[in-house]
């Protein structure tokens, strides 16, 4: 009988009745137990059964492969961690329809053991305690039309076009905030207007009707994908953001630029021979390997305006509400708080700028930087003469080459700001 079976492999009933196919032993399937003339007992156990929740996820491969962690039920009626848990690359488990669910809620599934592959196996709708999530507790964001998204990476397809389709995120209610499920995306279908009307409420929340009967905590699975997104149109304008207050109080900041070596300029190979128009390379040879600093004034028609100069570059600091559409294809923020509705939507653009004839781009600029707004909000409410904030490159501009390592900005002193005034 040891050649019959390996190591570790599982036991059925089949396999044991082939083995004493002598007569010796019978026996009769799963969770039976039958004892030879000599005495040997044998069992069949029944699957490994447990209750999990998911903690992590590997979509990578055209199967979705979950981590876990066992939990039990306690005489409190809630649910406690064990020490049991799987890996998404070792020990993992999977949805019997492949479904990609959310994980690290507080969904319970009862998941088994495969006898023939090892893996453990759960279902989407076994789940205990899971939040069934219907039209009143989802909201929608209308983020703009579906010809100012269809070209956005992974974009649905064209809608039958008989009314207009618009980009859509869910949300859900999360205390005083609401924070993102997913977006149109990942459902694969433009929203309509559930009378076959129109909005231009942008980035403002609409009652929604998704085309399921349920939804735990994750998309509809094959078997109940009538997919489909309607909202009712909420009537409100569209949201509009403007320079805040606090930003409008500042009256100068700093900035220091630290620039590349010239051996470091990518096209230059040490010989300062690189494709590029007018004096930039001139203009630049002070402040090789250098950090420039400058300072920005608040423009004299105050606002959200700073213009200054550092090294051989202008600069001008202006906020800037998120476009909408292919430009940025913003599919809605992760969270939203409705007390500060422009924090998710708004940023704080640096443009560096040459002459088109020097190193600049159509439009005089040499290349973008942003940061958001709270990030700056925290410095200016903060300071203490030492702190500072890197911006991060939005884009370039320019047939020269990027010549700019990194670009922060910091309070002024009580001097500089005077100067300003």
């Amino acid at each position: 009988m040891a050649d019959l079976f390996k190591r570790g492999e599982i036991l059925t009933a089949a396999k044991l009745n082939a083995a004493f196919s002598d007569g010796d032993i019978t026996v009769a399937g799963s969770g039976a137990v039958s004892r030879d003339a000599g005495g040997h007992v044998v069992r069949v156990d029944t699957p490994d059964y447990m209750h999990i929740r998911l903690t992590d996820k590997i979509t990578a491969n055209s199967v979705v492969k979950y981590a876990w962690k066992e939990v039990y039920r306690t005489a409190n009626a809630t649910w406690s961690n064990t020490t049991h848990n799987g890996t998404a690359n070792g020990d993992y488990a999977i949805e019997i329809n492949n479904a990609n669910l959310p994980t690290g809620g507080l969904t319970v599934y009862s998941a088994s053991r495969s006898p023939e592959s090892g893996e453990w196996i759960f279902e989407n709708g076994s789940g205990l305690l899971s939040t069934d999530i219907r039209g009143k507790d989802i909201v929608l964001m209308i983020l703009g039309t579906e010809e100012e998204y269809d070209t956005c990476a992974n974009a649905p397809a064209a809608s039958p076009g008989c009314w207009q389709g618009y980009a859509w995120a869910a949300y859900k209610v999360c205390g005083y905030t609401y924070t993102k499920v997913f977006d149109a995306r990942d459902l694969g279908k433009w929203a309509l207007e559930l009378n076959g009307g129109t909005t231009t409420a942008w980035r403002r929340f609409h009652p929604a009707f998704f085309g399921w009967d349920t939804y735990t905590d994750g998309l509809p699975t094959t078997a109940n994908a009538c997919e489909g997104v309607r909202f009712i149109n909420a009537g409100a304008s569209a949201l509009s953001c403007e320079c805040p207050t606090w930003a409008s109080n500042i009256t100068c900041l700093k900035f220091s630029a630290n620039f590349k070596t010239l051996d470091e300029v990518p096209c230059n190979n040490g010989t300062g021979e690189c494709e590029c128009n007018g004096t930039f390379y001139t203009d630049m040879a002070p402040y090789w390997g250098t950090t420039a600093n400058g300072t920005a004034c608040q423009d004299a028609g105050g606002g959200c305006i700073w213009q200054g100069e550092v090294g051989p570059f202008s600069l001008s600091l202006a906020f800037q509400e998120v476009p909408r559409g292919e430009d940025e294809c913003d599919w809605g923020p992760s969270t939203f708080d409705p007390c500060d509705p422009c924090a998710a939507f708004s940023r704080f653009t640096l443009s560096v700028n040459r002459s088109s004839g020097s190193g600049g781009g159509p439009g005089n600029v040499y290349s973008s930087y942003k940061i958001d707004p709270n990030t700056l909000k925290t410095l200016t409410e903060n300071c203490n003469g030492t702190a500072n904030m890197v911006f991060v490159q939005h884009f370039t501009d320019s047939v020269c080459a990027d010549v700019i390592n990194w670009i922060k900005v910091e309070c002024c002193t009580a001097n500089e700001t005077a100067n300003c005034a």
